[in-house]
């Protein structure tokens, strides 16, 4: 690894998604966003659906993340989460159909599990980020490397 930089993977279900050297990660924790650098304090956190910004020496690339954990040593970031998407690659259609769907399973809730009612408000939280991400960075044109 080259001195200065952080190794940061990102694993969901569906396996890995992205394994880059970076100079920071910011996350957003279930206690607020935090920003990563080589050298930071090993710790486990949690996270909450939110962006994910990658920064190296040609600029920043962003991610929509949801709920998940992660490791942090001084020089890696392993990030489990249940969703992690390109904000490139953010389908806006879709997700806002997505969106729909869930609202719709919310306003059946008297008759929803305890773990469906999560489910839905999961998915609702995880579009609603995927929404915010994915038009401000279709706006604004921010880079995102070829294939991720």
């Amino acid at each position: 690894m080259s001195a200065g930089l952080l190794l940061v993977t990102v694993v969901t279900p569906s396996g890995m998604v992205r394994k880059k050297e970076v100079l920071s990660v910011a996350l957003q924790t279930t206690s607020g966003q935090i920003e990563i650098l080589r050298g930071h304090v090993s710790m486990v956190t949690t996270l909450e659906p939110g962006e994910m910004c990658l920064r190296d020496a040609t600029g920043e690339e962003f991610f929509a993340l949801g709920e998940g954990f992660a490791e942090i040593t001084s020089d890696s970031v392993i990030i489990f989460s249940d969703l992690a998407e390109n904000a490139e690659a953010i389908e806006l259609e879709a997700t806002e159909t997505a969106i729909q769907r869930a609202r719709q399973m919310l306003l059946k809730s008297a008759t929803l599990s305890a773990d469906e009612r999560r489910a839905a408000e999961l998915d609702l939280a995880e579009c609603a980020v995927k929404i915010q991400i994915g038009s401000r960075r279709k706006k604004t044109g921010a880079r995102a490397e070829p294939g991720h």
